[in-house]
């Protein structure tokens, strides 16, 4: 894959800045799947999760890992999440494979990937657009990225609110001059032509 120059695909994929339809693959009854979803169910934000179960190890890995991102690509999840929580090195093994690696790599859409332990690294975690250490790592940055998102547009917001009143008070006052001009001018030009008619 190196030599093939396409680790770093995946990576260079557009992720959008507001991502709340979720791919998730993982397995329902472990740990790291209730883990993601308590912590995405406990934020303020409205995600939609769309889970698509997985063997987390074991021969039927790369048939289900790579089956479904067939699934959630083909539905347009704004990202993707492969999770799993620690085990064995052995255990872990499964996911260094080079056809689940081929096909994050060539995926339309961003795979992130939270597999294992902190110390733990494996083929999929240089290949995704984003590793991260734990399970529950991939949910808090999910929801960081969006509050980063929208403190962002709360600045643009007070920003352009202020920029509006500013102008809004330029304008009012030069109005006002304007409108102190005519009556000026008329009042002048009324006072001419009293002027002549006496």
């Amino acid at each position: 894959l190196t030599k093939e120059g396409i680790l770093k695909k995946n990576a260079q994929v557009y992720l959008p800045a507001a991502a709340l339809k979720i791919g998730l693959i993982s397995s329902k009854d472990s740990a790291a799947y209730h883990d993601f979803v308590k912590t995405l169910f406990d934020s303020k934000y409205s995600f939609k999760i769309i889970f698509a179960e997985a063997s987390m190890q074991g021969e039927k890995t790369e048939r289900d890992v790579i089956s479904a991102i067939d699934l959630l690509e083909k539905i347009n999840a704004d990202i993707i999440c492969i999770i799993r929580g620690g085990g064995s090195q052995a255990d872990l093994a499964w996911f260094d494979n080079e056809n689940i690696a081929r096909r994050v790599i060539n995926c339309s859409a961003p795979i992130w990937v939270g597999i294992g332990h902190e110390i733990d690294v494996g083929v999929l975690d240089v290949v995704a657009h984003s590793a991260h250490k734990t399970p529950t790592a991939v949910a808090e940055t999910l929801i960081t990225r969006l509050d980063e998102l929208s403190a962002s547009i709360e600045v643009a917001h007070d920003r352009m609110k202020h920029n509006t009143e500013r102008m809004i008070a330029l304008q009012e006052s030069s109005l006002q001059r304007n409108v102190q001009a005519i009556i000026n001018g008329l009042k002048n030009y009324f006072t001419l032509v009293e002027n002549k008619i006496k």
